[in-house]
Parts: C-alpha cells; structure tokens; sequence
C-alpha cells in the first residue's frame, strides 16, 4: 500500500463485488438484484457505491471471475489510452512478469500496439515469448540488456515507457529513447527514487507523468465511462482472454491476514479471492 489509512471505519479491499441489496433516493430502482463490480471496501459485507462507478454484470455471471475487475484492468485501459493520446506505436513495460503487464500485453496486441517486456529472470522471457506472444522481451540481468533494448527500442519506436519499479534502470532505458518520449510512472515497487538525466527533458523534449487509475477513471465523463467499463465487462463475461486473472486461492474473510502474507510468494500466479 503507498498509505496506511488508519482511520476507524475503514475497510480494506480495493476490488469488490456483489449483489445490489438497495438502491439510495433518486437511483432507478432496477440497479436491486444486478450482479456488479465496485472499488475500494471490498472486505466486507455491505458496501454503499455511487451508481456511476458500477460495473454491471448479466445475471449468469459468476462474480469470482469480476472480482478483480477494477484496479488492474482499468489500470490497463487507462495505460493504453494514454499510449494511444500519445500515438505510440510501441510502448516499454516494466516488470513485465506481473499480472498487470501480462493483461496490459494482450491487451496492447488487441489495439496494435507493440509491447517491449522488461523482466529480471530468462525464464521470464522464454514464457512472455511462449505463452504471450510477446515479440520484444529482455532479461534485465542480461550483460547486453543495454544494447539490446536499445535495438528494439529503434526498430518499434517505443516512445512511452510505463515504469513502475524505481531505482536506475528506467532513466537509463528513457536515456535510450526518442525525442518527446513519456515516462509514466504508475508504481514504485522498489521504494526507491528514480534518476533521470536532466537533458532528456530541456534537450529531447521529454516528460514524465504520474498514472494512478482511480483519478483516470474520475477524469471520464459518463459516456466514456461507460464505454471503457464495456470493454472490460463483456471481455470479463466471454471468458476473461485479456481482463481474466487467474484465481490461485480463495480465503475466508477472517483469515484475511494470512492471506496477505502467503499470496506475496504468488504475485505472479494470480490473485487470492477474499
């Protein structure tokens, strides 16, 4: 978590789901019974949701495959707009092992966008290529990483750089980028500052952007956002091939601490279903 909310009354759990139980003055009484997706105070077993930022779902559909349908997909969606506003042709992904950048990678050849997958173990790369599609992947412990990147980097024209690890490495990839390239840093999973070499931006014309997904989404307006929660939705609901996470444990509510701890070892897996 980038905070800690300690205030009393709040209640973990970023994605949720359910059942509208009932509905506040002025919603249109037929949101009770509809089976939906909502963020923030997931852990629990009521929830109130403003009606706009729903996710409705047909009544055949089992909600375990919903339950992971905000942060990271609309992560995504908000990712690739912005590839998209900015004409990327080709984008960088770091740790491109996660759940996220997989879904983020399908979701890029959908839209025909190239991703360059940057990953810290070899056998990253042999199943991204495999099992992805993946073109472009690059083991960052590699003696030629540098180099190679660089190649690709000329070849596809990457020019927006999705970082969201810290430390080093993502300067010294932008350092290797063309003029007006982006940086959007949606993450810090290292904890550590990033250092970029001030030219990149007086001389090449670059920039970095800060990326968090619940602004994006509130930056809508109603019809566009109800067209991106489309998009996810009826993905979701033929079987989930881009937006679908894998679903490696399901836990009781009172075991939600354990849980915590032990999905740490399958980050990469899939998710833990509260």
């Amino acid at each position: 978590m980038h905070t800690v909310n300690k205030d009393e009354g709040f209640v973990l759990g970023c994605d949720g789901c359910g059942v509208v139980e009932a509905t506040g003055e002025g919603v249109d009484q037929s949101w009770v019974g509809k089976k939906v997706v909502f963020l923030g105070g997931g852990w629990a077993r009521y929830a109130v949701k403003e009606v706009d930022f729903l996710v409705p779902f047909a009544d055949d559909f089992d909600l375990r495959h919903g339950a992971n349908t905000y942060v990271n997909p609309f992560t995504v969606t908000a990712m690739a707009a912005l590839a998209e506003e900015k004409g990327a042709k080709a984008v960088i992904l770091m740790a491109a092992s996660s759940a996220l950048s997989k879904m983020m990678v399908r979701f890029c050849h959908q839209r025909g966008i190239e991703p360059l997958c940057v990953v810290r173990k070899a056998e990253n790369v042999i199943d991204l290529k495999t099992n992805y599609g993946v073109k472009y992947a690059f083991d960052q412990t590699s003696p030629s990483f540098i180099a190679d990147i660089e190649a690709a980097i000329k070849e596809t024209t990457a020019s927006v750089l999705f970082e969201c690890v810290g430390g080093d490495l993502a300067g010294d990839i932008f350092l290797k980028m063309p003029a007006k390239s982006t940086m959007v840093v949606y993450g810090n999973l290292n904890k550590t500052r990033i250092t970029i070499e001030p030219q990149e931006f007086h001389w090449s014309d670059k920039q970095v952007v800060g990326l968090m997904m619940y602004r994006w989404v509130c930056s809508l307006t109603l019809e566009d956002r109800s067209r991106w929660f489309k998009v996810v939705a009826d993905d979701l609901a033929s079987g989930g091939k881009i937006f679908g996470s894998a679903i490696v444990k399901t836990v009781p509510l009172a075991e939600w601490k354990a849980a915590i701890a032990d999905s740490e070892h399958d980050a990469s897996q899939g998710k833990y279903l509260i």
